[in-house]
């Protein structure tokens, strides 16, 4: 019987490449290599190599599983140690200093105060002060320019004219107002302010009775909001045209005679609230140019009331 050998002393050498260790795959089980690494006097034996290639199977299933597990998401969470968890307690309950924020403080800017204008006190006027509300609302119409208005006649003969009479004349201005859409009737308004006859007429300068009477307008118009009294001066209003007797003949002056009224009625209108128009008769050389003329007069009339936005 020979005399085992004895084995010979191992070398240390130094490692130029060092895998990370790990079981075997099944790829590397399957080679043949992998029985090399049994010792040859177990190369031989039956029993040897299936204890073996057995414990070599059960310790390769279990890695593998270990393997799996490793790599799996749950595996990825690890449970903190008591020492890891009692220093991040500790970190948690360090307090923490912040520095506070500090705003911008707001410089207040002085806003300038509005100095309080005081109002004028308007004194209130008081109940016997004149006030100018009448003169405001008086419109007195001036004198409309369209005719002579003047005839003489006497014992030589009689003159060439054609006058209206009273009725004629204000039935002629009735019709021409109411062609145009403008109210017209009759007034009986008087004026006890404005006697007759006037100062500085024919008649008052020939008057031997002395005796005077109020003044009243033949119509009145009826406009938007507002009258105008109208006054239609003839040959029969004596007490303002009058006749002038004179070396036999006689004058009558209706054109003078509208001046002096108009004027006296500007005179009333200055204290008294009122609308007030002349017209007189023109006293033509025939009829048709007394008509003309007339109708004229009451175009102007009609206007002068448009323009003091009476109609």
């Amino acid at each position: 019987m020979k005399p085992e050998a004895k084995p010979k002393p191992l070398k240390l050498k130094p490692v130029i490449y060092s895998s990370i260790p790990k079981y075997p795959t099944n790829v590397q089980f399957d080679r043949n290599d992998i029985f090399k690494m049994i010792p040859k006097r177990w190369q031989d034996s039956k029993i040897a190599g299936v204890l073996f290639s057995t414990i070599f199977i059960s310790t390769m299933l279990s890695g593998c599983s270990e393997s799996d597990n490793s790599t799996s998401p749950t595996s990825k969470i690890s449970t903190p140690s008591p020492a890891a968890t009692a220093n991040v307690t500790a970190v948690t309950n360090t307090p923490t200093t912040i520095a506070p924020t500090i705003a911008p403080t707001k410089v207040p800017t002085k806003v300038p105060t509005k100095t309080p204008t005081k109002t004028p006190k308007i004194n209130a006027p008081t109940r016997n002060a004149p006030t100018s509300t009448d003169k405001v609302l008086s419109k007195i119409a001036p004198v409309f320019q369209a005719g002579d208005g003047f005839v003489s006649y006497g014992d030589l003969g009689e003159a060439v004219y054609y006058a209206f009479t009273e009725k004629e004349g204000l039935e002629f201005i009735k019709t021409a107002l109411e062609n145009q859409n403008i109210q017209i009737e009759n007034s009986n308004k008087n004026l006890p302010e404005i006697q007759l006859p006037l100062q500085g007429s024919v008649a008052y300068d020939n008057s031997q009775t002395g005796i005077k009477y109020p003044f009243e307008f033949d119509a009145v118009v009826h406009g938007k909001n507002q009258d105008v009294f109208i006054e239609f001066i003839s040959r029969e209003d004596e007490d303002i045209t009058g006749e002038d007797p004179n070396n036999g003949f006689s004058n009558t002056f209706t054109k003078k005679g509208a001046y002096i009224l108009q004027a006296e009625l500007k005179a009333y209108g200055d204290n008294n609230a009122i609308n007030a128009a002349v017209i007189y008769d023109p006293i033509g050389d025939t009829e048709d140019q007394s008509q003309v003329e007339l109708q004229e007069q009451i175009q102007q009339f009609i206007s002068w009331m448009k323009a003091e936005g009476i109609i």
